[in-house]
């Protein structure tokens, strides 16, 4: 099935609407950069459906999930609204240089490590008390296993033989992850996640450097004439 280009077009009408100067840059890119674009539209809505299994495996309860926004933007630009407590999980793409990172909604996190122990939902509502130690970092890093083998498949649509690293490294502190200098362009892709029976909207994120992508921009830009 072919998808449309409207987030594509969108993101890139926005980007020329920006008044950085710096971010302005991004306009004088050729067609290629909207085809890649475009690719990883298609690999993040298959990432969308692969994460909705993914979620209700993990807490026993159907979920949903989709693709709420995609956006190009500078790095330094990532933390400046954040809240914490915040959870990342550091990721490399196979043998290239730099990599990315998953940021999971702290209520999801609680969620799914309640489920781990069988606990009641009914709790959630301490999420706030939930801290990430050690052992929670060690548990939760289990299920980041699951998603990015789930996100590596997701990229096998358009590139088969592509595959991340097995590196991984759980973070809560922004300022550990560089995963690029703060003037570096990079793509930032928010999923909505929904349960059943559960009026709740989380969020789960994945971020990472345009330059991580630079040596397969042809199958992706390709990808634009094949689906």
């Amino acid at each position: 099935m072919r998808l449309g280009r409207n987030g594509a077009d969108a993101l890139m009408e926005a980007i020329g609407e920006w008044d950085d100067p710096s971010k302005k840059e991004l306009e004088d890119q050729d067609q290629n950069h909207i085809d890649r674009i475009f690719g990883l539209e298609i690999i993040h809505s298959s990432f969308s459906e692969k994460l909705s299994e993914d979620f209700s495996r993990f807490v026993n309860k159907k979920s949903y999930c989709s693709v709420s926004r995609t956006e190009i933007f500078k790095y330094g630009e990532c933390f400046k609204y954040i809240n914490f407590p915040i959870l990342f999980c550091k990721f490399k793409f196979g043998e290239m240089p730099g990599g990315g990172f998953f940021q999971m909604d702290p209520k999801l996190a609680h969620k799914i490590f309640l489920s781990h122990f069988d606990l009641v939902d009914d709790v959630e509502e301490n999420h706030s008390s939930f801290s990430f130690n050690k052992n929670t970092l060690k548990i939760l890093n289990k299920y980041f296993k699951k998603i990015l083998k789930s996100y590596e498949k997701s990229w096998n649509i358009i590139i088969p033989d592509f595959s991340f690293s097995e590196e991984r490294r759980m973070e809560t502190n922004p300022s550990f992850l560089h995963i690029a200098e703060l003037n570096e362009t990079v793509v930032s892709v928010e999923f909505d996640v929904e349960f059943d029976n559960n009026p709740k909207l989380y969020f789960f994120k994945v971020c990472f450097p345009f330059s991580s992508i630079e040596e397969i921009r042809i199958q992706l830009a390709d990808a634009s004439n094949i689906f």
